[in-house]
């Protein structure tokens, strides 16, 4: 024989982790039982974009290929970005791929390379 034992609902803890985000609309921060965007509950999905590897004009494009299939935060890598800072014209340098993902509604994050 199976048993079930419910407990009663708690709320999770919260400010028990000092992440040094601003306060605002947007602040991710992490509870005892899930990270929070906003007042949601939060469950990030990554995904990568090799912006080298795509034409600049087709960047839009794959960002919204990528939401649509559920990820919203995009790693890039300073490795990679180094061959790409040759490859695209100033004025925003580096940022661009960063600026190209907030249009789409997706966040980046750039990860550290040894």
């Amino acid at each position: 024989m199976h048993t079930l034992t419910l407990r009663p609902l708690t709320t999770p803890l919260s400010g028990h982790l000092r992440m040094g985000e601003p306060e605002g609309p947007d602040r991710i921060y992490a509870t005892s039982a899930h990270l929070m965007c906003g007042d949601r509950p939060w469950f990030p999905v990554m995904g990568e974009m090799h912006f080298t590897r795509y034409p600049r004009d087709g960047w839009r494009e794959q960002l919204l290929s990528m939401r649509a299939d559920g990820i919203d935060v995009v790693a890039n890598y300073p490795g990679a970005l180094s061959r790409l800072r040759r490859a695209i014209s100033r004025p925003r340098g580096l940022n661009l791929p960063v600026f190209s993902c907030s249009p789409s509604g997706l966040s980046a994050v750039y990860w550290p390379t040894s």
